[in-house]
């Protein structure tokens, strides 16, 4: 079986839809028969083995550089005739996209006409996609991105064979987006359990809490600092928070609240922490805190879970699904208060080394069901069913000229000098010009029908 997989990046960006994507395709790669390739936009065409594993082939597609690490692919005809001969050349089974970008649309479209199965794997909850998106707009702006987003991401959805959904709660979410649950399939993130050896004990003279993530108002770590206030030790306390700021005035409102805590509470902003280097810190660290609002399947709280640390934390949709109090953490409602967050930290603070130990290895077990050789299984399984019944032959096919009008807008390099490399207007520009586009392309099917 040849599989094709879709990722906007070439390589492991800091979001966790590129490292799902890249994790999976290599160890498909590594670890199975198959003929595994990823194909992505970068600086220019090419074919190369993966710098990683070996087994992996790599198609690169030129691309627009908006930012460093981010390429964009701008659609036009002749652009779109060479993707198609790429795939026709190609000749995959299946073709499995990670996110919702231009290339991979364009792909759909040979997808459709070829009559080869389609998945995408949502990693974000389909009717919050526009909440989640980093942008600071004005209220006129905001309501047009809105609707451009719920759009565009519909016609997308539409396009696809089948979406994988990385639990029930994002199943119910996609089901109530699109309306088609019989496309919907729940997969879990994978992971790649290492040994993670734990040197510490609550006997040490400074505890030390974590969390990892995107700095923002939906991962919510003001909550976190004002906890830090109301923990009832006399030791030193540590919170250390792994990430970038996605806006100026989150972190204006962070760096005000930081300088409210007592002496012996410290707030440490480590930036951008390496994956390999962000999973050796796990080694000292006695708890993961999250007081995150909104999750689909959190890899943060994958990752500390199998490496034997506990989470305490809010309800999300990751910390439902995985956290059981006093077996590997503690989950609090989530209308609750730092203070009570606080309350339930330093009770855990105040564990023995034996009970430690014990919900340690509670964690490491809570997650076993994640280990990649069952969720591989599961992929092969699922590619060889919808390979061997295949659901598109009558689905509508997508024509050039339509992609064309589809994506009619400046080259995204045009949009890059004019706003001065500002990531920000590029992409806004760009989505709502999908939006419009997809607006009419809708119309015209109803006209069809």
């Amino acid at each position: 079986m040849k599989i094709v997989y879709m990722c906007a990046y070439p390589e492991i960006s800091k979001g966790g839809d590129s490292r799902v994507a890249w994790e999976l395709a290599r160890y498909m790669a590594g670890n199975t028969d198959n003929d595994v390739w990823m194909v992505c936009p970068d600086k220019d065409y090419g074919i190369k083995k993966d710098n990683i594993e070996p087994n992996l082939s790599v198609y690169t597609i030129k691309s627009t550089e908006v930012i460093e690490g981010v390429n964009i692919f701008s659609p036009n005809v002749r652009r779109i005739q060479h993707i198609d001969r790429i795939f026709d050349e190609l000749k995959p089974d299946i073709v499995h996209a990670h996110s919702i970008d231009p290339l991979s649309f364009v792909v759909q479209a040979w997808c459709i006409k070829n009559a080869i199965p389609f998945v995408y794997t949502g990693h974000l909850l389909a009717t919050k996609y526009d909440e989640w998106q980093s942008f600071n707009l004005g209220p006129a702006l905001q309501s047009i991105i809105s609707v451009s987003i719920d759009v565009y991401t519909k016609q997308y959805y539409k396009n696809c064979s089948k979406i994988i959904c990385l639990n029930e709660f994002a199943r119910d979410d996609f089901e109530e987006f699109t309306q088609e649950p019989e496309k919907l399939f729940v997969i879990p993130n994978g992971h790649i359990f290492k040994e993670t050896p734990k040197n510490i004990t609550l006997n040490d003279d400074t505890y030390r809490l974590l969390f990892s993530g995107y700095l923002s108002e939906r991962k919510n770590q003001l909550f976190l600092i004002k906890m830090m206030k109301h923990i009832n030790t006399d030791k030193k306390v540590e919170l250390l928070l792994a990430g970038t700021f996605l806006t100026e005035k989150y972190e204006r409102e962070v760096m005000e609240a930081i300088k409210e805590l007592p002496e012996n509470r410290e707030v440490k902003l480590l930036g951008y922490v390496e994956h390999e280097k962000l999973l050796e810190m796990y080694s000292d660290i006695h708890y993961f805190v999250s007081a995150a609002l909104a999750e689909v399947q959190s890899l943060a709280v994958i990752e500390s879970l199998a490496s034997g640390t506990p989470v305490i934390a809010l309800e999300n949709t990751t910390t439902t699904e995985l956290v059981k109090n006093d077996y590997n953490g503690h989950l609090l409602d989530v209308n609750s208060t730092p203070e009570e967050l606080a309350q339930v930290v330093s009770r855990y603070l105040d564990f023995t080394q034996e009970e430690y130990e014990k919900m340690s290895e509670g964690a490491k077990e809570s997650v076993q069901f994640l280990e990649y050789s069952k969720i591989a299984k599961r992929y092969i399984d699922f590619y060889n069913d919808l390979i061997v019944h295949p659901i598109d032959k009558e689905k509508r096919r997508i024509e050039i000229k339509e992609i064309t009008n589809f994506f009619k807008t400046e080259h995204v390099g045009t949009k890059r000098n004019k706003y001065g490399n500002s990531m920000f207007l590029v992409i806004i520009s760009s989505v709502v010009t999908i939006a419009l586009a997809v607006i009419g392309i809708a119309n015209r099917v109803k006209k069809d029908e």
